[in-house]
């Protein structure tokens, strides 16, 4: 049985005297309760399918051709009137961004009872119990209580939860789930997840999850659909698209995911190029400016998609080793951490900040976040020191406080021997840089690129016209970008460029340590891979020394020698990388490496389900005793009482747990993080 036929779908877009095809006469069926995965990079097509299905086009696109039946009923000539019944009744989607989806004016209560009321003609009082029925549902803690909560007022994973329950209020038949976990950490991204399929199975739902990360869908989804260009280029059963890719874009899309089990200073595999423009494609496979095998006939022809269970549109379809072989860069050895007489590049001792909380009519002090609360590290030069943990745990603010954007309310910022205490001496801009998480809000929009790498060259009196000139075009050169990037504004860049314009504007004056705060969360994986690369080199080139902030340990595997994981504002565990991956002393961390996605679908479904439930707890009252202990799996009564010590585990590994996963050393004595 088919609950959803799509048959040579073709969207057209204007972009002002042109004409976008942003969805290219693609055809598939979901069947009720499969999970069909439909994987791409951005801009290849995949929202504007789901906003096709849907009909909530923009007013400039419109459907050209093509048929759209859900249970039977053509739903692309439906009236608009009849089709907004349609919407959230028989089929209901998941946005990519809650915060800018969910009405910042109205409660969550209020949201999901509208859709309730709309489509079932309910009464206040039964659409209040169905919002509160739904919002238990997607496992909304005291969702009675949450009625009354704005969106602002949850957090990333609890607004994603509220976008599931107002999509699920009428329990469509096809629920079409638009890169759900994208911004979310590795945790709650498995949380989301599990949550669908629990939904899926319960419901018989049809689920379309779109997404561009192929680990997130190899243990989720039933088929596969591969997207470049508006078209599909691959499609098959989940287990066997995985072990056997025949598309050469299929095969770079898994190569660029990094891996756990990879070894140290291999090089990513990336894909040169950019996705065409869709309204000028070029003739022939509209991948072959960007493929490695590609010949004439690929320039000028264009493969059909052939195949029944497993379909695939190349005139040369790769062999299943492909998947396996990497492209095997300079091998480097893990740098130790720092050793017994050698002075570290930065060192910091006993850190804290919290940030003062008003109340009541009189905005008097009623408490204080403890963002950080007591952080103790070194990192040695020309090492990369990875800061790990969810979003809320203070992995930022204590990037913020190392490069002196803030100040700390106790404790000390040294760098290469020098303290760094007050804020005339902390702003060090030629040692120390920031490279910002996002690039677009960091980046003046009303400066060109030229502008922003000079003004740091200007405003630290560094050279002459010409020489600042030579310098930015040595940047650059450096990474990676053209010429004529000088005379553009930044929204005039795709995302992985803008972030490379970030990196160059960080390294113009020459740093010798960049901190960089989640470089890569928001690219997708080939240009992830692009960045990481980068800036592989760039410290091997310049000599640089990282600290980099991450919730995704499988990024930070590339690029760390040394690990801190961060949880509620203080350091649980702290070693060497290849220890910590190899065998976790923490159940926090052993919970983060657990939920990361794997290319493997064998390996996702083998995962315990659910290993780590929860979100992080307030920062403002911090659980007593060990701060994990309201998620941990092993807690007993001494972790409510007692704060655990850092104790040595091996190897340079130390753990802050009264029940570490690893035997710690014999006779272990409490220690400081810096040992």
């Amino acid at each position: 049985m088919t609950l959803l036929e799509v048959r040579d779908l073709r969207t057209q877009l204007r972009r002002g005297r042109e004409i976008v095809t942003a969805v290219d006469g693609i055809s598939f069926d979901i069947a009720p309760g499969e999970t069909v995965g439909l994987v791409g990079e951005s801009g290849c097509g995949k929202t504007m399918t789901g906003m096709s299905l849907m009909r909530l086009l923009p007013p400039h696109g419109r459907i050209t051709a093509g048929s759209v039946r859900l249970a039977g009923r053509e739903l692309t000539g439906l009236p608009e009137r009849e089709m907004r019944q349609t919407r959230g009744r028989d089929v209901a989607m998941v946005f990519q961004d809650p915060m800018t989806s969910l009405n910042p004016t109205m409660t969550i209560g209020k949201q999901v009872a509208e859709a309730v009321r709309l489509h079932r003609k309910a009464s206040a009082a039964q659409a209040r119990e169905r919002a509160v029925e739904v919002l238990g549902l997607v496992g909304m803690p005291q969702p009675t209580q949450k009625l009354g909560d704005y969106p602002h007022q949850l957090s990333g994973g609890m607004r994603q939860r509220a976008m599931i329950a107002l999509a699920l209020a009428c329990e469509p038949k096809l629920l079409i789930a638009d890169e759900p976990t994208t911004a979310l950490d590795v945790t709650i991204q498995a949380q989301i997840l599990e949550l669908l399929e629990e939904l899926r199975d319960r419901l018989s739902m049809g689920v379309l999850l779109v997404t561009h990360d192929l680990g997130v869908i190899a243990g989720r989804a039933d088929r596969v659909l591969v997207m470049y260009a508006g078209r599909i280029v691959e499609s098959g059963p989940t287990r066997e698209l995985f072990a056997r890719p025949r598309h050469p874009y299929t095969v770079a899309l898994l190569g660029a995911i990094p891996r756990l089990d990879q070894e140290r200073g291999e090089e990513l595999r990336s894909i040169p190029g950019m996705p065409p423009d869709l309204a000028r494609p070029p003739a022939g496979c509209r991948f072959a400016p960007r493929c490695a095998f590609a010949t004439d006939q690929c320039r000028t022809e264009d493969p059909a998609l052939t195949g029944e269970a497993h379909a695939y549109a190349c005139f040369h379809p790769q062999p299943a080793r492909e998947v396996a072989t990497r492209t095997a860069g300079r091998s480097e050895p893990a740098r130790a951490a720092v050793e017994p007489g050698q002075r570290p590049l930065l060192e910091v001792t006993d850190l804290h900040r919290e940030y003062p909380m008003a109340g009541g009519l009189l905005r008097r002090r009623a408490g204080s976040v403890k963002a950080v609360s007591g952080i103790s590290l070194a990192v040695a030069p020309g090492e990369t020191f990875a800061l790990v943990g969810e979003s809320g745990c203070g992995k930022s603010t204590t990037g913020r406080l190392i490069v002196g954007l803030d100040e700390p309310t106790g404790g000390t910022v040294a760098f290469d021997g020098e303290t760094l205490n007050t804020r005339r001496n902390r702003i060090r801009p030629k040692d120390m840089q920031l490279v910002f998480q996002d690039p677009s809000a960091s980046l003046d929009p009303r400066m060109k690129v030229g502008a922003s790498l000079l003004e740091p060259l200007v405003l630290q009196y560094e050279g002459d016209r010409r020489d600042r000139a030579a310098r930015v075009a040595e940047i650059l050169d450096q990474v990676g970008l053209p010429s004529h990037a000088l005379d553009r504004y930044p929204h005039e860049f795709s995302g992985g460029q803008r972030q490379r314009i970030g990196l160059a504007r960080a390294l113009m004056l020459r740093p010798r340590l960049v901190v960089a705060d989640e470089p890569v969360s928001a690219l997708d994986v080939s240009v992830q891979s692009q960045v990481l690369n980068l800036m592989k080199a760039l410290q091997r080139d310049m000599g640089l020394t990282y600290v980099v902030i991450s919730h995704d340990l499988s990024v930070v595997r590339y690029l760390a020698d040394r690990i801190g994981v961060m949880y509620l504002g203080k350091l649980v565990e702290l070693g060497p990388a290849e220890r910590i991956y190899r065998q976790p002393a923490h159940p926090y961390t052993a919970g983060l490496l657990e939920a990361i996605p794997e290319p493997d679908p064998d390996r996702e479904q083998a995962k315990a389900k659910q290993p780590m439930r929860g979100e992080l707890p307030s920062a403002i009252e911090p659980p007593s005793g060990c701060r994990f202990r309201t998620r941990c799996p092993l807690a007993q009564d001494i972790c409510a009482t007692e704060e655990p010590p850092m104790r040595p585990i091996d190897d340079g590994q130390t753990t802050a747990c009264h029940f570490p996963l690893v035997e710690p050393a014999p006779a272990a004595q409490t220690v400081a993080p810096l040992a």
